[in-house]
């Protein structure tokens, strides 16, 4: 009688197990496919109970569709006031791209260069670990047309800072790196108006076709790489 019950309660084991992992898989699998551009700019909220809204990533370089550098502008408000302090940031990270979802997704980001004039160091810390360690994967989601068409007007933009560069040089002055710099940090803050709206606040998913404002349209721009 041992025998047969033996074989038959580890079948029944044995057949429970493939189901809970069937389940568990079934239940895993909508979570890529509803991985989405949730929209920008993005706002979040900080330990120290301060604000900080991230607007769309500016890009500057995307090395074999792999790894990307970008410039972002971020705005941080201190609680209990109203004025925000704008600042950029310029960050580092991997990518993965879906095709199909036409989405492309960021590793965990390493931010390189800060610039927040009127904030503290604390401060300025503050808002780098936030966005390096606290973001989850769906925060680190862009849609792949906003990042060739970010990459199709800087390659519009790059055509005349060298024309501008190449006059500077002939007439015999200095090109200043800080300079060139100081002209980024002012680039990314001025592009904060037309890239716009009101932020999207973590926890508040919007659907795809909400995020796609003017940027709707940069299913033109596929000219870097990375076919439909």
């Amino acid at each position: 009688m041992r025998r047969t019950i033996i074989p038959v309660l580890l079948l029944t084991l044995s057949f429970n197990v493939q189901v809970s992992f069937a389940q568990t898989g079934a239940k895993r699998a909508p979570a890529a496919q509803n991985a989405a551009d949730r929209g920008w700019p993005r706002g979040y909220s900080l330990p120290s109970e301060a604000q900080i809204v991230l607007y769309q990533p500016q890009i500057a370089n995307w090395d074999n569709q792999k790894h990307l550098v970008a410039y972002a502008a971020v705005s941080h408000v201190v609680k209990g006031e109203q004025k925000p302090a704008l600042g950029t940031i310029k960050f580092e990270t991997d990518t993965e791209v879906s095709l199909e979802q036409r989405l492309v997704k960021f590793s965990q980001l390493k931010i390189t260069e800060t610039n927040f004039q009127t904030l503290s160091k604390e401060q300025t810390q503050e808002i780098v670990t936030e966005l390096e360690k606290n973001l989850p994967d769906e925060e680190r989601i862009i849609a792949l047309d906003r990042v060739l068409e970010a990459i199709r007007v800087d390659d519009q933009a790059a055509v005349v800072r060298d024309r501008e560069l190449a006059a500077v040089d002939l007439a015999g002055r200095a090109v200043d790196a800080n300079l060139a710099a100081g002209e980024r940090h002012r680039g990314v803050l001025a592009a904060v108006g037309r890239l716009g709206a009101q932020p999207v606040w973590a926890g508040h998913h919007q659907c795809a076709g909400d995020a796609e404002d003017e940027h709707g349209e940069a299913r033109a721009s596929r000219g870097h790489g990375v076919s439909p």
